[in-house]
């Protein structure tokens, strides 16, 4: 009760003259809770709630809080950010420290089904070609998120996708052949870092794939198609951006990667030798949240990969994920 008294009285003394001259200093909280804006700030802080009742205060909040400016309302996990007087900065600063919950150090673990196609094409120098269509019904994500403190956090997430048996061009002796494709894994583990007055948050990490792709081995009439199952490690950096729609949240991953190390598993019916590939990879994932517990989502991933021949695959896929 001392607290909230002197805090009223020091913010009565200052508030008008600090007002006038716009002497402030940032802080944010974020919603541990849906609710009024007012009953989610005292919530969510042990500021008085006398301080927000103080005139102008609360306009001020929305001013830096574009999507507050049309609601009262806010909805659980939304950062809010405050502006505060410069004259009781140090007492407030303690004062409106954000109490610490259970969720904030809390893994989060998630779990995603994606139906998904891929389209491949292998060109050599010579404008010959082999093109091949792998499409996958069933692929089943598990990830976990951990913060480590107020502005980084961890995140990975595994992979395994089955996949229906492709269907390869030949182009050199115009014939389809149809031939089976093992399952495809994938691993990736990320940091994540985010910044205050901006919702943009960077990433970055490594990539881990198993995949595979068809290849003719032989000479013109006697050719026949080699299975090549390929393991990258790629060094991802990335960048996100949530965001809502008519009050739905939205997220917005965009990312570049680049391949550290490259392995082949050939299988083919006679002895050859084929350079292992390397290069690049551009991955995107739309998310949109149905519920605080599930959602969908959309992907494209294009890898640009070479070694003797150019490789080029591209991979379109939707789905949907529960959060748990």
């Amino acid at each position: 009760m001392y607290k909230y008294f002197l805090a009223i009285s020091i913010l009565l003394a200052f508030s008008s003259n600090t007002f006038a001259k716009k002497r402030f200093f940032s802080l944010s909280v974020k919603a541990r809770e849906d609710g009024d804006l007012i009953d989610v700030l005292k919530s969510s802080t042990d500021l008085p709630r006398a301080i927000y009742k103080q005139k102008g205060f609360i306009n001020m909040i929305k001013k830096y809080n574009p999507k507050l400016k049309k609601k009262d309302s806010v909805k659980k996990g939304e950062k809010i950010y405050i502006e505060m007087p410069y004259n009781t900065a140090m007492y407030y600063a303690k004062l409106a420290r954000p109490k610490p919950t259970p969720e904030d150090d809390r893994y989060d673990y998630s779990f995603s089904y994606s139906f998904s196609r891929k389209l491949i094409t292998d060109s050599e120098t010579d404008g010959e070609s082999i093109e091949s269509q792998q499409n996958a019904p069933v692929t089943i994500g598990f990830s976990v998120r951990k913060p480590i403190n107020e502005n980084y956090s961890f995140f990975s997430t595994a992979y395994l996708s089955r996949m229906n048996d492709a269907e390869v061009f030949n182009q050199e002796e115009l014939q389809n052949q149809v031939v089976s494709v093992p399952i495809e894994s994938a691993i990736k583990i990320y940091v994540q870092r985010k910044f205050e007055n901006t919702r943009f948050q960077v990433y970055g990490g490594f990539d881990i794939e198993r995949l595979t792709t068809f290849k003719t081995v032989g000479t013109f009439g006697n050719t026949s198609i080699a299975r090549l199952q390929h393991s990258f490690a790629f060094l991802t950096i990335g960048i996100q951006r949530p965001f809502s729609f008519f009050e739905i949240p939205m997220l917005f991953k965009v990312s570049y990667a680049r391949s550290v190390w490259n392995g082949l598993d050939l299988q083919a019916e006679e002895n050859t030798e084929i350079e292992t590939f390397s290069g690049n990879k551009v991955a995107s994932l739309f998310i949109i949240s149905l519920t605080k517990r599930t959602g969908i989502h959309s992907f494209f991933d294009w890898h640009l990969l070479s070694a003797e021949t150019d490789l080029d695959m591209k991979r379109f896929g939707v789905g949907m994920h529960f959060r748990f």
